[in-house]
């Protein structure tokens, strides 16, 4: 199994339907067994040290799972969703954040295991790692892809004391505690898609339902898949989102337009996915 754009596509598929109150569309990939991880990233303005404002990406939530899990499961959603909205060391992930994220989704390949002898026998940017240790009767561990361990330009050694510390060992890191630590490495399959490319993805498909009702209609023999129709009706819903409230925004932001409050209601007949989606084109234009 490898990740692909589709794998990602679904993991926003699943945080928009989830932020939306809606059903998520079924997923366009492969079934397979596979432990991964799921993690995003929004995109924010800094200054540098040289007083220039920058574009960085900001943690905002992932989970790594090294039990397999069946992509074409609730199993699966369920991770998802934990990984933007149950991540203890970030708030959950909202529709104001939605245009600025990235997800990046990594199939870790268990034929690659193999536990080293050398603590030093991998390679960044190839590699991730799985620290293993015990202290009396308590087991630690922690796991780092190779995408985390490059994003944070870390070396071999920093990689591992790092990891050993946010597992929760604070003693001394001597040579003889160093001889216990147990290191598995492994290789991963990744890729990343931008809320940009989620959204072309999402206009594309609409396109695609549009031209096979057509073809149905012109067609009253072929007899059309009922999951087929389900998931045309459920992109075709997503898209009047983006058509409506994008215009209904940008007539907002005219000149003279009434100034209204930058987050519906509750008892709004728009959705959060509705506004989201149109922040999202928005700021895509913008080409914030």
């Amino acid at each position: 199994m490898k990740a692909t754009r589709e794998l990602c596509y679904y993991c926003f598929d699943t945080v928009v339907s989830h932020l939306e109150k809606q059903k998520c569309a079924p997923p366009e990939f492969q079934d397979a067994s596979c432990p991964l991880c799921i993690s995003w990233a929004k995109r924010v303005k800094k200054v540098d040290a040289q007083g220039k404002e920058r574009n960085v990406f900001e943690a905002r939530g992932s989970l790594i799972t090294m039990t397999p899990v069946q992509l074409h499961s609730d199993q699966f959603l369920r991770t998802i969703r934990a990984s933007a909205f149950e991540d203890p060391r970030q708030n959950p992930i909202t529709a104001e954040d939605i245009p600025y994220l990235r997800c990046s989704a990594s199939v870790i390949l268990p034929k690659t295991y193999k536990t080293i002898q050398k603590l030093d026998d991998w390679e960044v940017g190839k590699h991730g790692i799985r620290i293993l240790f015990k202290v009396g009767a308590t087991q630690y561990s922690k796991v780092y892809p190779p995408e985390t361990i490059l994003a944070r330009g870390w070396n071999k050694k920093e990689a591992i004391e790092e990891g050993i510390r946010k597992a929760g060992y604070t003693g001394d890191l001597t040579p003889q505690f160093m001889a216990t630590v147990e290191i598995i490495r492994f290789e991963t399959s990744s890729c990343i898609v931008s809320a940009k490319d989620y959204f072309k993805h999402v206009e594309t498909k609409d396109k695609e339902g549009k031209l096979k009702e057509l073809s149905a209609r012109n067609n009253p023999d072929e007899d059309e898949n009922e999951n087929a129709k389900r998931q045309r009706t459920i992109r075709r819903r997503r898209h009047r989102y983006v058509t409506s409230l994008t215009k209904r925004l940008q007539d907002k932001r005219k000149p003279g337009a009434a100034s209204t409050s930058s987050s519906p209601s509750p008892s709004s007949s728009s959705s959060i996915g509705g506004w989201l989606f149109a922040l999202a084109i928005i700021a895509m234009v913008a080409g914030v």
